[in-house]
């Protein structure tokens, strides 16, 4: 999730991070897409990112 969420920082550019082009960067690391998004759902629900607009997502701290 470390790396979900520090690509998240990478992508965010003062805006928040399209979610395909995180989850294109961490299956090319070799994380399964399904992972990816329970990661999300995961980090969302514990209130490390949210989804600021529909395909884009922030992380909060």
């Amino acid at each position: 999730m470390q790396l979900i969420i520090a690509l998240i920082r990478k992508n965010q550019n003062g805006r928040g991070a399209n979610i395909e082009v995180v989850i294109s960067e961490a299956t090319d690391r070799g994380i399964y897409r399904d992972q990816i998004l329970n990661d999300f759902q995961h980090l969302k629900f514990n209130g490390y990112i949210y989804e600021h607009k529909t395909g884009e997502i922030k992380s909060t701290f």
